[in-house]
């Protein structure tokens, strides 16, 4: 099982805490090892692991998962003048089901669905003239 941010941040803060402990005044692998231990009442992960945290850290400023929310493939239809197409062509013609509308703009149904909710949501669309007073 991984480790929880807490966890992650905790092994930083100490690694960077523990300089001059170790050989050389550097970093002491050792006592962070011994304070991961005592608060958290677990056994430590390996040098390795602690290391590569740190590395991440150095590298990019934050512990956490760089790639959360990012998986997948990325969505490539849902751009500007798409938007402009699905808004101009439902109220040009808003009887239209959402399947006929798909096909005559030339994208996938689910794409389509997507792109509608999208555009709904930012606007209103009043049925007839008896709407709600």
């Amino acid at each position: 099982m991984g480790l929880s941010t807490e966890e992650k941040i905790f092994i930083v803060e100490y690694y960077f805490r523990s300089y001059g402990s170790g050989r050389e005044g550097g970093p002491s692998l050792k006592k962070v090892t011994e304070q991961f231990q005592e608060k958290f009442n677990k056994t430590a992960p390996s040098n390795t692991v602690m290391l590569s945290i740190v590395t991440k850290f150095r590298r990019s400023g934050s512990v956490l998962c760089q790639r959360k929310g990012k998986s997948g493939r990325p969505v490539t239809v849902s751009t500007e003048e798409n938007h402009a197409l699905v808004l101009q062509e439902v109220l040009h013609s808003p009887r239209q089901s959402l399947r006929r509308t798909a096909l005559k703009l030339n994208l996938s149904d689910t794409s389509l669905r997507r792109l509608f909710k999208a555009v709904a949501c930012g606007t209103i669309f009043v049925k007839g003239s008896s709407g709600i007073k």
